[in-house]
């Protein structure tokens, strides 16, 4: 099948390799542009916890002078992509929840009291908010520190604009909300209809701005990547 990838370009590479090792043909047209933020230095001595709900904000952490300092401390990941991207920038005692906000606060919930001081949430300009609002709510610290920013690209490569006008992409991955908004956007000012395509989302956030459209939209059992070439595979 010819497959279309819709994330930051770097990470798309990595999925394509995974695509053709499967048999199948990767198509690369980032729906996200990202774009570090210089943030103001930040204090590190009251922080008791990390918690990183993407990779993308652990590879914008460990460029931070900061990071040193951090790296021995409980780090909370939403999912096990997280963790890993953790473990490799050094952080040494690492937990992945199962792969949401929801999930990751509980795990920060249940392994940390509020009294410990500090959770660092390191992240995008762009977030939802709900992991911060979660453990606020139970009683947490939160000391957000924007690292990047996720701008949305507008229009479609012209290859790919022009495939899918004619029907010959087979499936379209949307890995996060903010990517499926920017894509159907991109539909529309190709003037696309986007209920011709199916679509296959990490979950359901990810494929609420198609639902409306028309498109197929089937979502992964789980919010991770496996899950979601599972799905493919099925």
């Amino acid at each position: 099948m010819r497959i279309l990838l819709t994330r930051p370009h770097d990470q798309s590479l990595a999925t394509a390799a995974l695509l053709r090792e499967a048999g199948h043909e990767a198509l690369i047209a980032p729906m996200l542009r990202i774009e570090p933020v210089d943030a103001p230095p930040f204090p590190t001595k009251d922080v008791a916890a990390l918690a990183v709900t993407s990779a993308r904000a652990v590879e914008e952490l460990r460029k931070r002078p900061e990071c040193a300092a951090l790296s021995s401390l409980p780090a909370f990941a939403v999912g096990g992509r997280t963790a890993e991207a953790l473990r490799t920038a050094g952080f040494t005692a690492t937990a992945a929840a199962a792969g949401d906000a929801q999930a990751l606060a509980e795990t920060a919930i249940d392994r940390l009291a509020p009294s410990a001081g500090v959770i660092l949430y390191p992240c995008g300009c762009e977030r939802r908010g709900e992991l911060d609002e979660a453990l606020v709510a139970s009683g947490f610290t939160v000391r957000l520190v924007e690292l990047y920013r996720a701008r949305m690209v507008e229009t479609l490569p012209e290859d790919i604009r022009v495939d899918l006008a004619q029907g010959r992409i087979d499936r379209v991955m949307i890995y996060s909300q903010r990517t499926g908004e920017a894509f159907l956007h991109a539909l529309k000012a190709a003037n696309i209809d986007p209920a011709a395509l199916h679509v296959l989302a990490i979950s359901r956030q990810a494929g609420a701005p198609l639902e409306q459209t028309g498109a197929r939209i089937s979502v992964s059992v789980r919010p991770d990547e496996a899950s979601l070439l599972e799905l493919l595979a099925a």
